[in-house]
Order: C-alpha cells, then structure tokens, then sequence
C-alpha cells in the first residue's frame, strides 16, 4: 500500500512540474526536493535514491544510471549537469555547479563526492568575500573511479 501511495505521490508532483521528464523503467525511491524549477530528465531504467536539486539549472540523467542521495546546488545560476549512461554515485555526492559538469559513461563514486566548479579570486587589497568567483567547466572522463570524499574543483 505504500509503493501505491508513493507512486501515486510522484506522479501527482511529475504533472505539476512540466520541467521533470522521466523514461520508462526509472525508479525513484527516497526522499526527492526540488525547488526553484530546474529542468530535469531521466533517462530510461535509471535509479534514483534520494535527490535534492536547488536552482534553475538542468540536470540529465542517462540510462542505467544509479544514484543515491545527491544534492544538487546550481546556486541562482543556469548550470548544466550531464551525467551520462552507465554512472554509479554512491551515497552523499554534492555538486554545486554555476557553469557546466559532465560525468562520462561508466563513471563510479565512493561516497561522499564533492565537486564545485568555481574558485574565489583572490585580490590582496579585498576580502575574498568580495572579490567574486571564476567559473570553470569541468569533464569527468568516461569509466573513471572517484573514491570517496573525493573533492573536485578547478585550481
């Protein structure tokens, strides 16, 4: 009665946010929060565990794809998250994307990733918290082994 309960909730929240798209065989299970409608689409017998995404970005999701309690910030920007087919995210992945993140085929995570793509400028004469963020893009390449509490950024 539950799964019944849960699958009716889903499609209730799927028909009053046009933005979400999901193919068939998709699991979504846990806890999902969305806000401030990003674009979303999964693509077909995916599983998503648990799922948080902050922002207006877009995120793609491909097939075959296994996730389990990311959270996702675009942070009030239009970032891009392009996670491809056959990528396994284990438990606590964080990313906070102003520009562009992409995740190649066959992709794996320990726990606990963290990837951010900005760095703070650094002026001698201001705070840092003054002196704004560069944006870089980053590409994880396709069947790569990310450990865990691994922590990607640019440098």
């Amino acid at each position: 009665m539950k799964k019944i309960i849960r699958a009716m909730q889903m499609c209730i929240a799927m028909l009053l946010n046009p933005c979400i798209s999901i193919k068939r065989g998709t699991r979504i299970i846990g806890k999902i929060l969305i806000r401030d409608n990003p674009k979303i689409n999964i693509g077909s017998n995916s599983m998503i565990d648990g799922l948080e995404v902050l922002g207006s970005g877009t995120l793609e999701i491909g097939d075959n794809v296994h996730i389990k309690n990311m959270f996702i910030d675009f942070a009030l920007s239009d970032g891009k998250i392009v996670i491809e087919n056959e990528v396994y995210l284990a438990n606590g992945a964080k990313l906070i994307i102003f520009g562009e993140l992409r995740i190649g085929k066959g992709t794996i995570s320990g726990p606990d990733l963290m990837v951010v793509d900005t760095k703070h400028r650094y002026d001698s004469s201001s705070l840092i918290k003054h002196s704004g963020v560069e944006i870089d893009n980053i590409e994880i390449g396709e069947n790569c082994w990310l450990g865990g509490r691994v922590n990607i950024m640019p440098v």
